[in-house]
């Protein structure tokens, strides 16, 4: 079974929120989330479902990939929604087709989700394989919500 690439770059898609559970996961980050009929519950699923988001990422091993369709060649802006107890930055680093970006991340410690902007790409069209690294071990671990793409207008 592999699934189709996720098509990013469509007018009525932006911004594009591309979810964990669509993601290829390496390493011991896991994914959580409420779960039941009503949410009244915290866990845990082997490969993830809508909803979900990656915890206990704090090894520079884990890896998390997207397989993307880029339906129009232009720039993208990039970023992610995290959380973390950190209070150092780190570095985040993002593969486009195995080529490194890396930014440095200034972490707030908070139970809540921030948005960090990783940058402005330039995508071909064609299918791509996105992944986020650490680029070092951390001593606590953070969540990820999701990969945010979109459009940058011209």
């Amino acid at each position: 079974f592999q699934p189709d690439p996720i098509p990013c770059g469509h007018k009525q898609e932006q911004p594009l929120h591309l979810q964990p559970h669509h993601a290829v996961k390496k390493g011991s980050a896991t994914f959580t989330g409420w779960k039941g009929l009503t949410g009244e519950r915290l866990g845990t699923h082997p490969t993830g479902v809508d909803g979900d988001w990656i915890v206990d990422w704090q090894s520079k091993y884990d890896t998390i990939t997207w397989h993307i369709n880029v339906v129009e060649e232009r720039n993208y802006r990039i970023g992610v929604h995290l959380r973390s107890g950190l209070s150092q930055s780190f570095g985040l680093t993002l593969l486009i087709d195995s080529v490194p970006r890396i930014t440095t991340v200034e972490s707030a410690p908070s139970t809540y989700w921030h948005f960090y902007e990783l940058g402005v790409l330039p995508l071909e069209k064609g299918e791509h394989r996105v992944a986020l690294t650490l680029d070092q071990d951390l001593a606590e671990s953070i969540a990820l919500q999701n990969l945010m793409i979109k459009w940058e207008m011209d």
